[in-house]
């Protein structure tokens, strides 16, 4: 008898779309920075190992360019924490995983988008007003309108398949990251605003963050590896206030790099 086709890892996934925050023109290209929601039972063997038989569901974020109709670019963040802690792991187990299968920490470099594309970079107060917050909360400076930018009772979608529930515990979670990875000066590559009349404006921003391991906490003791961090971040605003937000990092990712060998 002929083998059957190869097993995937979660052969019944869904890709449920959330959102799409798009910029851009048809003459130097489109981006739609798309949120997607994937739920799926962890019923065969794979890169997560024997199937768990787990129902999973785990979010992820693509910025995709298009040009010409096709899509000839993409930026990706998927919750594989998320995944990790449903199916039995932690995020720091599957990284191990991942490490000892694959010898060691290794990234290709990635290559640049086409020639014609430029990230767009929205001017508006209200973008602006949100990317001074989220680059205070790594630098420790003082922002004056980060009460009056978000609602005390905000939500927020955060690695592992976590939430924050209220300004305070976000500024936790962002505290945390910024203690793990002392020193980081996060460049923003992308930020643009929706207009939706009579309905939540939606922000996309993506970000990234290189520096070294140098503090205990979030990742464990301190290693002083280099460490390099792409997150996708979607936020909705109400009446000029952040209400909810999206924050895609790879925690497995970051794991490979704090425990892996590197020259």
């Amino acid at each position: 008898m002929a083998p059957g086709p190869p097993s995937k890892p979660f052969p019944d996934r869904r890709l449920l779309a959330e959102d799409v925050i798009a910029s851009g023109d048809d003459e130097d290209g489109f981006l739609s920075s798309h949120r997607i929601f994937s739920p799926m039972t962890h019923a065969g063997p794979g890169v997560f190992g024997a199937p768990s038989g787990h129902a999973v569901h785990v979010r992820t974020i693509a910025d995709c360019v298009c040009l010409d109709n096709r899509v000839v670019h993409e930026w990706l963040v998927r919750d594989q924490a998320a995944i990790a802690r449903q199916i039995g792991l932690s995020a720091r187990e599957l990284a191990e995983r991942w490490l000892l299968t694959a010898g060691g920490w290794s990234k290709p470099v990635a290559p640049p988008p086409p020639g014609r594309y430029r990230s767009a970079i929205d001017h508006s107060a209200l973008a602006q007003s949100y990317a001074s917050v989220f680059l205070s909360r790594w630098t420790g400076s003082k922002v004056s309108d980060v009460s009056s930018l978000y609602a005390s009772d905000v939500i927020a979608a955060l690695p592992g398949g976590e939430r924050a529930v209220g300004a305070s515990a976000l500024a936790a979670f962002w505290a945390g990251m910024a203690q793990a990875l002392r020193g980081a000066e996060p460049v923003i590559e992308h930020l643009t605003l929706n207009d939706r009349p009579g309905r939540a404006t939606p922000l996309a921003m993506r970000w990234r963050v290189q520096t070294r391991h140098t503090g205990d906490g979030r990742y464990g003791r301190a290693t002083g590896h280099t460490v390099e961090v792409m997150g996708i971040t979607h936020a909705e605003f109400e009446a000029g206030r952040v209400v909810r937000e999206w924050h895609l990092i790879d925690d497995v990712a970051i794991w490979m790099q704090v425990l892996g060998r590197q020259d």
